[in-house]
C-alpha cells in the first residue's frame, strides 16, 4: 500500500506536464559525456540515425519558490523552456540507410550565448531567441549530421528627425559537423567537429564605423568498445577555443575514460574526467579583465532502473570534482584549491535523484526531483509549499 501511495504521488506530478534529454542528464551523473543520450545530437549531429522522428522539449528550469510580501502572491515561472522536433525521410533496413534527416529547435541556449552581452550608449544588447536546424543523411555504416545554431539582436538609435544616429548588430553562429558510425559490430565512434562566429557590427554616425569578427574552434570524439554483452568501455575527449570579442575568450580541454554496464532492468555507468578551463572575462565589479583557469579532475556515476512497473523508472547519480582554481585580476593573483558544492540547488552539485516515466519506448516524461523531497515532501502536509520539482523534460518518439 505505501508503495502504490509513493507511486501516485510522483505519477501525480508528472502527469501534469505534457511537454531526455537534460532532466535525465542532470538526475543521473550531472553529465553525458559517457552515454547516448537524446541531447547528444546537439555535440554529435551524426546522431540523428538514432533520433529520428521525434519531438523534444522541455518546460524549463525552476531555481525560486514562490515570492510573497503582504500585498500579494507571486509565481516564479521556470526559465529557458526550449522545443523542437526531427524528422526523418526515406531510408530502408534496420541502418536506415538513404535517410535523410531534418530538424528545428527553438530557444534552446547554447553555453556560449550566455557570454555574449554587447554595450552601447548604456544599453546592454543581449542575445535573442536561439535557433538551432539540423542537416543529416544516413549511409549504410555511418551518419553525416549538420547542426547550425544562430543567435543575435540589434539596436539602433534615431534622432528626432529619424536619422539613425547609432547602431549595434551581434551574431553570434556555431556549426558542428558530426560522423557517427561502426568501425565493426565492437566498436562505434561519435565525432563533432566545428567552429563558431561572432559578428559585431557597430555604426556611431560619429566617425566610427567597424566590423569585428571573432572565431573560434570545436572537437568533440568517443569511442564505445564492447568488453562484453553487458558492458562497454567508453574513451572520450574534446576541445574549444573560442574569442568573443577582441578581450573575451575560453578555452577547454577534457579527456576522460568511462563505462556502461547493464544491469536487471536498467544499466549504471560511471567515468572519470581530467578537464582544464581557461577563460578571459570582464570582471564587473573592478572593470578590469579578470583571467581565470580551473584544472580539476570529475568522477561520475549514474544509475537508471525500472522499478516496480516497467513504464516507472528511477534514477539517482552523482558527480564529484576536485582541482585548482586560479584567477588574475590586475596585479593580483589568487590560487585555491576547490571542490564542487554539495547541495546549492544548481546541476553541479554533488548529487541528482529524478523520476521517469517511459509509455512503450515511445513518449517519456522525465523530472528532475529537488533533493528536500524525501524529506519534507515539497512542504504538502505543513509549511508554505516548496517546489518538487527543478526541471521537466519530455520526448515523443513517433
Amino acid at each position: 500500500m505505501k508503495k502504490l501511495l509513493l507511486t501516485g504521488f510522483f505519477v501525480a506530478i508528472l502527469s501534469v506536464y505534457v511537454m531526455a534529454n537534460p532532466a535525465r542528464i542532470i538526475s543521473m551523473g550531472k553529465t553525458d559525456v559517457f552515454f547516448m543520450d537524446e541531447v547528444s545530437i546537439f555535440r554529435f549531429p551524426g546522431n540523428l540515425r538514432y533520433y529520428s522522428n521525434m519531438l523534444i522539449g522541455e518546460l524549463g528550469t525552476y531555481m525560486d519558490s514562490t515570492k510573497s510580501t503582504s500585498f500579494y502572491l507571486q509565481n516564479s515561472d521556470p526559465v529557458n523552456p526550449w522545443y523542437g522536433g526531427i524528422i526523418g525521410f526515406g531510408g530502408k533496413g534496420e541502418n536506415k540507410e538513404g535517410m535523410f534527416s531534418l530538424g528545428v529547435i527553438v530557444n534552446k541556449w547554447d553555453t556560449f550565448d550566455t557570454l555574449h552581452d554587447y554595450s552601447l550608449d548604456s544599453i546592454n544588447l543581449k542575445p535573442l531567441m536561439p535557433l538551432d536546424i539540423f542537416l543529416g543523411y544516413t549511409l549504410k555504416k555511418y551518419t553525416l549530421g549538420l547542426r547550425l545554431h544562430w543567435s543575435g539582436n540589434r539596436y539602433e538609435k534615431e534622432d528626432f528627425a529619424g536619422n539613425l544616429t547609432s547602431k549595434i548588430e551581434a551574431n553570434y553562429l556555431l556549426a558542428i559537423l558530426g560522423i557517427s558510425g561502426s568501425v565493426n559490430d565492437k566498436i562505434d565512434y561519435e565525432i563533432g567537429v566545428g567552429g563558431t562566429m561572432t559578428r559585431i557590427d557597430l555604426d556611431t554616425k560619429t566617425g566610427r564605423d567597424e566590423i569585428s569578427v571573432y572565431k573560434g574552434e570545436i572537437v568533440d570524439a568517443r569511442i564505445f568498445t564492447d568488453l562484453n554483452d553487458a558492458s562497454d568501455l567508453v574513451l572520450a575527449g574534446g576541445y574549444q577555443n573560442i574569442e568573443y570579442n577582441v578581450y573575451e575568450y575560453s578555452k577547454k580541454m577534457y579527456g576522460g575514460i568511462g563505462s556502461n554496464i547493464l544491469i536487471d532492468r536498467g544499466f549504471l555507468w560511471l567515468g572519470v574526467q581530467g578537464i582544464k578551463e581557461e577563460l578571459k572575462q570582464l570582471d564587473d565589479s573592478t572593470s578590469l579583465y579578470a583571467y581565470t583557469k580551473n584544472i580539476y579532475a570529475s568522477l561520475s556515476f549514474g544509475i537508471e532502473r525500472n522499478v516496480w512497473w516497467d513504464w516507472f523508472v528511477m534514477r539517482v547519480g552523482g558527480n564529484k570534482t576536485i582541482g585548482k582554481h586560479s584567477e588574475r585580476i590586475g596585479s593580483y593573483t589568487v590560487s585555491e584549491f576547490f571542490t564542487n558544492p554539495n547541495s546549492n540547488k544548481f546541476p553541479e552539485d554533488a548529487v541528482g535523484f529524478g523520476v521517469g516515466l517511459n509509455v512503450e519506448d515511445k513518449l517519456k516524461f522525465d523530472g528532475v526531483i529537488a533533493e528536500d523531497v524525501p524529506y519534507t515532501f515539497g512542504k504538502i502536509f505543513s509549511g508554505s509549499l516548496h517546489h518538487i520539482q527543478s526541471r521537466i523534460s519530455s520526448t515523443l518518439f513517433f
